[in-house]
């Protein structure tokens, strides 16, 4: 008997021991340890035969490896939210630049001088905004075409344009919105009515027939009711356009066609993003790549969305639709290409999210993040991109990467620079 409690204290001793150092290990954060004590006592300790004490340590040994591996994660988001806050400085700092550069030349434009502005600082102090000497005659640069000289900033000549008496400006990227001289236009009332007008701002300053128009919207009905409807629908757009000036007509009918008001100086977000888009390809093609991506640029602004989103169903807009994606795509591949080359890596990474958006099956777009997060230093963002790319070929066309996107991964997993 004396024999048996002497094990039965040893034993006792032992289990009391190894629940402190567990304690400890658990209140110390160190729970890799506290997964490597569980396993060896697990394996070791006769407390494995029992089911109820088995399952417990299993699912103790599951609960700190789990929280060892977020305390892995917190860590790299750590890094992450550094890089981060690293980025937005440089952001805030170009941000400054641009303030700096538009508040000088409406002061020479006004003849007034010109200050700083006063921004809040990120640590809730007030102070002036001061950029950068390069940042600044690299920003002068690229609105001027020249350096500034003896840090002089100049002064940019603008010319002195008559407006047009009758002025549409209309948004067809993202969303629909028109102004007429300045003045949004909204109650569009008729549906038909709206489409004709959009229908109509498509083909430009061209006539359209009205039997056209009929067949275009009214193709179910006959031609009695496709006349009414068409008479109806043009009444409730014109009443909706002259709100704002009543005595003049938007749209026009002679010849049985139908036609915008030359009188109209018009305006559209996807023609002025077009006309920047073949400009930037023309001088891509001729090798002169500051220009290129200038109009490049100019293009990307402009896009803020799909054409006509609200009428994706519409036939009639499905190949302008389409066409522009695939510019604006383009339009972000060339941009993200020549960021990345620069080593402006902000930049690109913004394009390549664009592209992602709206191709999330771009090779080129997910194999460029990864380029941009290795060479940050954020080797787990690179890595994770990879899975994410895996994950989406895979639900989309259940294939692989290349060949050459999976030697990029195995490169970054290893280490190695690219």
């Amino acid at each position: 008997m004396v024999i048996k409690q002497k094990n039965i204290t040893k034993t006792a001793v032992q289990e009391t021991i190894f629940v402190k150092r567990l304690s400890e290990y658990i209140s110390n954060g160190e729970y890799q340890q506290a997964v490597d004590l569980l396993q060896q006592v697990q394996y070791t300790s006769s407390a494995s035969d029992n089911f109820l004490t088995t399952c417990l340590m299993q699912s103790a040994k599951y609960l700190c490896f789990a929280a060892a591996q977020t305390q892995t994660e917190i860590e790299q988001y750590k890094e992450s939210l550094n890089a981060a806050e690293n980025r937005q400085n440089n952001l805030e700092e170009e941000i400054s630049a641009v303030v700096e550069v538009i508040d000088a030349v409406l002061g020479f434009e006004s003849g007034k001088s010109p200050s700083l502005p006063v921004l809040e600082a990120s640590n809730g102090n007030r102070q002036r905004a001061a950029a950068p000497p390069g940042r600044l005659n690299t920003i002068i640069k690229f609105f001027t075409g020249k350096a500034p000289t003896n840090g002089a900033l100049p002064v940019m000549q603008t010319e002195k344009v008559n407006p047009a008496q009758y002025r549409l400006e209309v948004y067809t990227l993202g969303t629909f919105q028109v102004y007429f001289n300045g003045v949004l236009i909204e109650n569009w009332s008729s549906r038909k009515g709206t489409h004709i007008f959009k229908y109509l701002l498509l083909n430009g300053r061209r006539t359209i027939h009205k039997e056209m128009l009929m067949e275009q919207f009214w193709p179910d009905s006959d031609a009695e009711a496709q006349r009414n409807n068409l008479n109806v629908a043009i009444y409730g757009l014109r009443q909706v356009l002259r709100e704002s000036e009543c005595d003049f007509s938007h749209v026009l009918f002679q010849n049985d066609c139908y036609f915008l008001n030359p009188e109209l100086d018009i305006w559209i977000d996807a023609d002025a993003f077009t006309t920047h888009y073949k400009a930037a390809k023309k001088l891509a093609e001729q090798d002169k790549t500051e220009a290129a991506i200038s109009e490049y640029a100019a293009a990307e602004m402009l896009y803020e969305g799909c054409f006509l989103p609200e009428d994706t169903y519409e036939e009639w807009t499905e190949p302008v639709r389409q066409s522009m994606q695939m510019e604006y795509l383009d339009t972000l591949d060339y941009l993200s290409s020549h960021y990345l080359e620069l080593g402006d890596y902000t930049a690109c990474i913004s394009m390549c999210q664009k592209m992602i958006a709206v191709e999330m099956c771009s090779e080129e777009a997910h194999t460029r993040l990864m380029r941009c997060y290795r060479r940050q230093g954020q080797i787990h963002l690179a890595l994770r991109q990879y899975d994410r790319f895996v994950k989406v070929l895979e639900s989309e066309f259940g294939i692989d990467p290349s060949s050459e996107t999976e030697a990029l991964y195995e490169r970054i997993r290893n280490g190695e620079s690219i």
